[in-house]
């Protein structure tokens, strides 16, 4: 099983600041988002949602850099 701290590792590669702002953004309770890893298994949908996250990140890149 993931560890809390890897749980964060993820969060913060995929772009987010932290698991509160994950949170925040995926209309989550702060306190689930902490306790996976740590004393709840994590969802089924985690690891594809942070991979969207990362895709929708470096297709914002991109815009900025071909607007600039």
């Amino acid at each position: 099983m993931i560890d809390a701290k890897e749980v964060s590792r993820l969060i913060k590669e995929a772009g987010f600041h932290s698991k509160a702002e994950f949170a925040k953004k995926m209309g989550l309770s702060t306190t689930a988002v902490n306790l996976w890893g740590a004393k709840s298994p994590l969802p089924p949908y985690f690891y594809q949602v942070l991979e969207w996250a990362k895709k929708a990140q470096k297709y914002d890149e991109l815009i900025a850099d071909l607007k600039s």
